[in-house]
């Protein structure tokens, strides 16, 4: 029923910018405003024609929900969907959905209200893919629920520096713009890769990387996971100086540590959130790093204590660090042992690597 022929009984809402429909128990309308017409670009007789509705037909799961729930005490509903108008627009539709009984008790009418929250919906949708792409998901997801993040302890989490040895230098021979070209198509192949390995990208700071495994999801793989993505790093960053060395161009030497142990993660700032990690353990992995040397994979005692059984190393002497009571043992991480690589340069696992990981 239209607007244009209301009931006496009908309120003056035909201007409202709302849809705002009046329906009895069985899904048939008392009337519906101009409203609904304003927003859907369909009368509501050709919209039910044409598409039906996931509440205001009467037959539709959404309508019969809504009218069991009313039948257990609810005072009101809201729903929201998403159409498509004639002239092309994608639009999200808010609907609440509010009952009226009788004295007896007995279902009157329902009213429903529809609003065009198309306009937030898109800035709440892109908020959310902008904290999905800062945090990690879980992360983001608590935000969401409940405005803040809990920080958490992990006992046992393996932590990566990567760093560009003269990267300074770089920076007074090559022209910004290259520059920055070519750090960010390192850093978006090393992105790939850590993700592939169910590692989480901490942050970068100028020419350095950070990453950590083993959280936010606790998970007891994380040494070999960081030390195999390390590995696929380490081979991309060697193939990428080949050939630009072919092309006349200087080649970047990257340099990695590694240190699994005990560190707190969570996130910080209200309104540039980050997450980010902290313990002697982060001190340490940056530490490998620093004391490693281009194209190598330095590790601590720590590390190399998980992965010894898989992995071929090479022994370093040790590191004195202040606030660390006894010297770190340091390793370099040469390759995966040939009985449990798939190629011969010992990069990648074979099957009977990826079982034993499966076991974590």
């Amino acid at each position: 029923m239209s607007s244009r022929n209301k009931g006496k009984n009908q309120p003056e809402m035909d201007i409202s910018t709302n849809a705002v429909l009046s329906l009895y128990p069985n899904g048939s309308p008392e009337w519906v405003n101009e409203g609904f017409e304003q927003i859907y670009e369909y009368t509501f007789k050709d919209y039910l024609k044409r598409f039906g509705h996931d509440i205001f037909s009467p037959a539709s799961n959404g309508f019969q929900m809504a009218l069991e729930k009313f039948d257990k005490g609810e005072k009101g509903l809201t729903f929201e969907h998403q159409i498509e108008t004639p002239s092309g627009n994608s639009k999200w539709i808010q609907t609440t959905l509010t009952p009226f009984f009788t004295q007896k008790g007995n279902l009157e009418k329902i009213i429903a209200v529809e609003t065009d929250i198309t306009e937030p919906y898109l800035e709440k949708k892109k908020t959310e893919e902008l904290l999905a792409n800062i945090l990690p998901f879980e992360i983001s997801e608590q935000l969401k629920k409940k405005g803040t993040a809990r920080a958490k302890k992990y006992k046992r989490a393996t932590v990566m520096f990567a760093d560009f040895k003269n990267f300074t230098t770089l920076t007074k021979s090559m022209k910004v713009d290259e520059l920055i070209t070519e750090l960010n198509y390192y850093v978006r192949e090393f992105d790939e890769i850590i993700e592939k390995h169910y590692l989480e990208k901490i942050k970068t700071m100028g020419d350095a990387y950070m990453c950590a495994g083993g959280l936010p999801l606790k998970n007891y793989s994380n040494p070999f996971d960081v030390a195999l993505a390390c590995l696929e790093i380490q081979k991309f960053v060697k193939d990428f100086n080949e050939q630009k060395m072919t092309r006349g161009k200087q080649p970047w030497k990257l340099r990695i540590g590694i240190h699994t142990g005990e560190v707190m993660a969570g996130v910080i700032g209200s309104k540039k959130f980050a997450y980010d990690i902290w313990g002697n353990t982060v001190n340490i992995a940056s530490r490998m790093e620093h004391n490693s040397e281009v194209e190598k994979i330095n590790v601590s005692y720590a590390t190399y204590d998980h992965l010894r059984d898989y992995f071929e190393f090479t022994f370093r002497g040790n590191l004195q660090m202040k606030n660390v009571e006894e010297d770190i043992d340091m390793y370099f991480i040469n390759r995966i042992k040939p009985e449990y690589s798939q190629d011969e340069e010992g990069i990648y696992p074979n099957a009977r690597f990826r079982e034993i990981l499966a076991q974590y």
